[in-house]
């Protein structure tokens, strides 16, 4: 049986440096995530559908890297940990493949095809080094500390860390591109390029950091030698892990549904502004302002926890970014009340984000003491898979959508497009934030069943 670790409170030293990774690692995969396809398309000279394929079937392929990667975290054992070494190993993996994305592949010319394939490959090969390096991040939630108000802490850190990183991005991508470019503000493939390495080594960095700080604490899972006491764990065990635990699937749908609501909105939102509202200057607020109001409701976290469950929370945090886009689809023909109404609507949307991993935590300590086997990676790597799945969702929804709206580039839209937007942008968030309460309904672990399984794993230790 693993050894858990003594509920003893996280040094401020390991708390910051949980969310310092965070902000890194949004920093730098905000760039590859909201530029890769301007990139591919207008500088690297791929065409639009080439670009298009090479996303969509790029997240494909890592979405099937999602177990893999969770059962290599599951069965190694290496010296210095279960889970930190994967945070260096995953940063510097991440680093090489980001920054071989963002050159210079002349798409337009020679043999495009395989030019595309290669540019696929290593795409999914960047996104399966996030796999490994975000699984290690985020199992350290469970590792860290068993007092459970601690890993709300924890899990309100990432938040802060994420918001952080989308503000951040916000403000210092588009600038940093242009610098780098070196010709007078203008982009070209070398801004992208720099700025891919300077995130990435930011990244490497802030990894490394939050590596240091773990120390000891995940060393003490190891055996003789230094190395992991875990064991690996078959193909067969983890289906039957996963498929059998309630638990488990209700929080995964529902996350898989919440992080689609949010995808969306970011791939329609610019169409939006564009085409519906005529007014593209409102895109920087409306993203700005998310971004703060994610920030913030990330900060309430502990503060709402003391009077709601974990569970309650997240209900309460799906309940009102659904409401949000309602009152949304009202006030459409007024830009900035539109935006206002949205942004309180994203502070339940952190609450929900802020709470999955430590909804996660609560998984890992069930399925110890339901199936006798400790299963973090393997539980982590579904929470990656959630937002596997999504993105392929949002991409189809976005891309295929405005196919069949009539979405037409440089055309005036119609009637028919319009309606069509403004039901994927606003009315759709709506549908997916219900059907997603619907399914953590079923999610069947509370503070008194949680608090019964921790005393059993205490006895079990003999902490």
């Amino acid at each position: 049986m693993t050894q858990q670790p003594t509920p003893k409170k996280l040094s401020l030293y390991v708390k910051n440096s949980y969310a310092l990774a965070d902000v890194t690692f949004i920093l730098m995969v905000t760039l590859t995530n909201t530029y890769a396809q301007i990139f591919l398309t207008d500088f690297a000279l791929f065409s639009t559908a080439t670009t298009a394929s090479i996303l969509f079937f790029g997240r494909i392929l890592d979405a099937f890297s999602v177990p893999v990667t969770g059962g290599i975290i599951q069965s190694a054992n290496l010296k210095y940990g279960k889970y930190r070494p994967w945070l260096v190993i995953g940063a510097v993996l991440t680093m090489i493949f980001n920054v071989l994305i963002f050159i210079d592949w002349n798409g337009s010319s020679g043999a495009v095809l395989p030019k595309a394939v290669i540019c696929c490959l290593i795409y999914a090969l960047f996104c399966a080094s996030t796999n490994l390096a975000y699984t290690g991040y985020t199992s350290l939630n469970s590792l860290l500390t068993s007092d459970p108000k601690e890993r709300v802490a924890l899990s309100s850190l990432r938040g802060l860390g994420n918001g952080m990183g989308k503000v951040l991005s916000g403000y210092l991508l588009l600038p940093m591109i242009g610098f780098f470019s070196f010709s007078n503000g203008s982009q070209n493939v070398r801004g992208y390029f720099f700025t891919a390495l300077i995130t990435s080594i930011i990244l490497v960095l802030g990894y490394c950091n939050l590596f240091r700080a773990v120390g000891s604490r995940d060393s003490n899972m190891a055996g003789p030698g230094g190395k992991a006491k875990d064991g690996g764990i078959s193909g067969k065990t983890a289906m039957r892990l996963i498929l059998t635990n309630r638990p488990l699937l209700s929080l995964f749908c529902a996350d898989v549904l919440r992080i689609l609501a949010g995808l969306v909105t970011l791939s329609i939102f610019p169409y939006f502004f564009i085409y519906v509202a005529k007014d593209p200057n409102a895109a920087p607020m409306f993203f700005g302002s998310t971004a703060l109001a994610s920030l913030a409701g990330a900060a309430l976290v502990p503060a709402v926890s003391r009077f709601f469950s974990k569970k309650a929370v997240y209900i309460i945090g799906l309940a009102m970014l659904g409401l949000c886009f309602a009152g949304a689809t009202v006030l459409k023909d007024n830009t900035f009340a539109m935006v206002g109404i949205l942004v309180i609507g994203y502070v339940g949307f952190s609450f929900s984000n802020t709470l999955s991993t430590a909804m996660y935590t609560d998984v890992v300590d069930y399925g110890e003491v339901k199936y006798g086997v400790n299963a973090r990676a393997i539980y982590f790597s579904m929470y990656q898979m959630s937002i596997k799945i999504a993105a392929i969702c949002s991409t189809g929804i976005a891309g295929f959508g405005l196919a069949m709206v009539g979405y037409q580039a440089g055309m005036e839209p119609t009637p028919q497009v319009i309606n069509g937007i403004n039901f994927i942008c606003l009315a759709l968030p709506v549908v997916i934030c219900a059907v997603s309460i619907l399914l953590l309904l079923l999610y069947n672990l509370n503070d008194r069943k949680m608090e019964e399984i921790r005393k059993t794993l205490a006895e079990k230790t003999g902490n």
